[in-house]
């Protein structure tokens, strides 16, 4: 009887590695790949907001597609941190966000998207010299290695996986 059981879990154990570990292996390697298409496709959306100095719907809606296109669904949070400009008036005290005399400040997501998809908003933002945009994408979904892994190692699973984050500033 001891025998019976010991071979049971020899089988058992020997079915999970051979069967469970590619599988897990595979799914690791589809992650990071999918991983590498937003990174880059994040990084190219912020790279040709920074250079036409303005975001629309248009392009914003084709960095959607272009994200969503790998099969997950992403939450986008975006940031726009604005120099705000006094040249005419003279500071005498300074602060950590003031750049010289320049004060700065921050739009978010929700702000850009009345702008662009709002009842009264124009469809893009106009971007000036010196503003910063920051994008950062965030898979919402369960991706089918976030599934075996957390099958396996129950708590330890992280919500996101898919992750991607990158800023670009304005220049000339």
């Amino acid at each position: 009887m001891n025998t019976t059981l010991i071979t049971v879990i020899a089988i058992f154990a020997v079915a999970v590695i051979i069967l469970v570990y590619p599988l897990l292996a595979m799914t690791e390697s589809n992650e990071n790949i999918t991983q590498q298409d937003v990174r880059v496709v994040t990084a190219e959306f912020v790279n040709e907001v920074t250079t036409r100095r303005e975001i629309t719907h248009i392009n914003f809606e084709r960095f959607l597609q272009r994200i969503h296109a790998t099969g997950h669904t992403f939450d986008v949070e975006m940031e726009i941190v604005r120099i705000d400009e006094n040249p005419g008036k003279k500071v005498v005290l300074t602060t950590s966000d003031m750049i010289s005399e320049n004060l700065t400040y921050s739009e978010f997501t929700t702000q850009i998207m009345d702008e662009l998809f709002g009842v009264g908003g124009t469809g893009r933002v106009p971007l000036t010299t010196g503003d910063t945009v920051i994008v950062t994408v965030r898979n919402t979904d369960r991706t089918v290695g976030q599934i075996i892994r957390n099958f396996f190692t129950p708590g330890t699973g992280s919500n996101y996986r898919i992750t991607a984050s990158h800023a670009g500033m304005v220049t000339q």
